[in-house]
């Protein structure tokens, strides 16, 4: 799957820039090969690599496309140095990092933590007095978000192959500009897990 420059509606209620698609290839990178990973593609124009932190550091190919294989495995690159850095700071901060506990932002973009947790004021503080390790929890949210995105989109894309009237009506949802999908992070200990919440 090709995802083109960004256009002015919302894919599947994420809140994020919206992106057309084509064909699909496939990678026989080593890690792909060894994960049977399927090489989507992304798409970005000059000004909207400018213009789009959400790709630092993510370099396009000789065809000027970002692989979704590129864009997870700089999730995770991102996910690691989050949690080390927040655990330094948490265990500074004596925080029990053995209970589990969920980070979302809020509609100021406010990392918080959702429900009652015995550490929720000192974790939220952490987020406020280092504001670059708020930043790389939503540069994480926006990634996850639009990775999971694009998983909705390539499946609908599938569906729509075989029986396009059954995939509209399964996959419906993706057009409902009211839908709004809300990124959760759940931390134990030293795991994180995705959560994506219909608000």
């Amino acid at each position: 799957m090709r995802i083109g420059d960004p256009m002015a509606y919302t894919v599947g209620g994420y809140a994020m820039a919206s992106y057309a698609m084509s064909s699909a290839t496939t990678d026989s990178s080593p890690v792909a090969a060894a994960t049977g990973a399927v090489k989507d593609q992304l798409d970005i124009s000059p000004a909207g690599q400018l213009a789009s932190g959400l790709f630092a550091g993510i370099d396009p190919g000789s065809d000027n496309a970002i692989s979704t294989l590129d864009l997870t495995q700089a999730r995770a690159r991102m996910q690691s140095e989050f949690q080390t850095e927040f655990n330094q700071l948490a265990n500074e901060q004596g925080i029990d990092r053995s209970q589990t506990f969920t980070l979302t932002s809020d509609a100021m973009g406010k990392v918080r933590v959702v429900g009652d947790h015995p550490d929720k004021e000192q974790i939220e503080a952490i987020f406020e007095e280092n504001p670059q390790l708020a930043n790389q929890f939503r540069g994480i949210s926006a990634l996850s978000s639009l990775l999971q995105a694009s998983e909705e989109a390539l499946s609908f894309q599938e569906a729509y192959a075989k029986d396009p009237y059954a995939a509209v009506a399964q996959y419906s949802h993706l057009f409902d500009d009211n839908r709004q999908v809300d990124y959760q992070m759940q931390i134990t200990g030293d795991t994180i897990e995705d959560i994506f919440v219909d608000g």
